[in-house]
């Protein structure tokens, strides 16, 4: 309960009171109008200035990352090209796999 001046008579009350002792004028409960529109497109600018900043970094580790995909065509390869370079990739790590007591596979 604290002293609150009238908003018509401007005489002093306490702030539970409802109305004013020297006016009779009825005392204002809740936020006003201009709080809550200010409290709404506050929220919102917030939110929009939040979500520019966010798109602008994203985009910034987006440009400067090094983890990109080439950007040329998709190349596409059948699966026998793929084992066969697999095969041919293996050889060339060991080219003798007899000596170690593995036998060559043939792919097909």
């Amino acid at each position: 309960m604290a002293l609150v001046k009238c908003r018509r008579c401007g005489t002093n009350m306490l702030s539970d009171a409802a109305t004013c002792p020297g006016c009779g004028a009825p005392v204002a409960r809740g936020m006003s109008t201009k709080k809550v529109l200010l409290l709404v497109f506050g929220g919102l600018g917030m939110c929009l200035v939040g979500t520019c900043l966010l798109g602008v970094v994203g985009m910034a580790l987006k440009k400067g990352g090094s983890a990109q995909a080439p950007a040329g065509p998709v190349k596409y390869m059948m699966i026998g090209s793929l084992l066969s370079e697999y095969r041919d990739n293996e050889l060339r790590a060991n080219p003798s796999p007899v000596e170690e007591g593995v036998q060559p596979r043939e792919w097909r």
